[in-house]
């Protein structure tokens, strides 16, 4: 049983990696949509790159946004999940459950 206590905390540490990529997108988002460019004024960037600007740069960052809830989302709906069913593998109605489920049929008795 200690086994699987183990196991869940490393799959939800799994799962809530993308968590701090997710804020980081979404600030991107923010501040692309706030600046209307992209890359936003201040940005570091690797090397000189086309600053997009007006309706293009607010639906990249309108896209940052809606990427950052999906990831977010996703992640903590998929924690969710997989506590629920660690949950049902702890329980000892699991461990406990008979080798058979079907009911025999009733005999008839004439």
């Amino acid at each position: 049983m200690q086994a699987i206590g183990v196991v869940e905390l490393a799959l939800l540490v799994c799962l809530f990696a993308p968590v701090p990529a997710a804020i980081y997108l979404l600030r991107l988002g923010l501040k692309t949509l706030k600046h209307q460019a992209y890359p936003y004024p201040g940005q570091k960037v690797i090397h000189d790159t086309h600053i997009v600007r007006g309706a293009q740069a607010r639906r990249r960052g309108r896209a940052f946004i809606i990427m950052a809830v999906v990831s977010f989302v996703m992640s903590v709906t998929s924690a969710i999940i997989t506590h629920y069913y660690v949950t049902v593998l702890r329980s000892p109605v699991h461990f406990n459950a008979p080798a058979h489920h079907a009911k025999t049929p009733p005999q008839n008795q004439t």
